[in-house]
């Protein structure tokens, strides 16, 4: 049987957001799972076998990604050595 062509990713958006702050979340199907993505944040992506556990596991990411963010913001800031 002949390969099918790859389809154009589904866009649509996202449904945990308010519409006018909505972001878009990208579904794409690839070989047995469902890849999720996030265009507009970097590094929100995730997968999973069936498109609920791929939105639960960028759902994951999203909160990892957060975490880090507030890390890397409370940081202190090394002094800078005078020239």
């Amino acid at each position: 049987m002949p390969a099918r062509p790859r389809s154009k990713p589904r866009v649509k958006p996202a449904v945990f957001m308010k519409s006018k702050d909505a972001a878009r979340v990208v579904y794409e199907r690839s070989g047995g799972w469902w890849v999720v993505s996030i265009p507009a944040i970097r590094g929100a992506y995730s997968q999973g076998r069936t498109r609920t556990e791929a939105i639960a596991n960028l759902f994951d990411a999203m909160a990892g990604l957060v975490d880090t963010y507030r890390a890397l913001a409370a940081r202190k800031p090394r002094a800078r050595r005078a020239a």
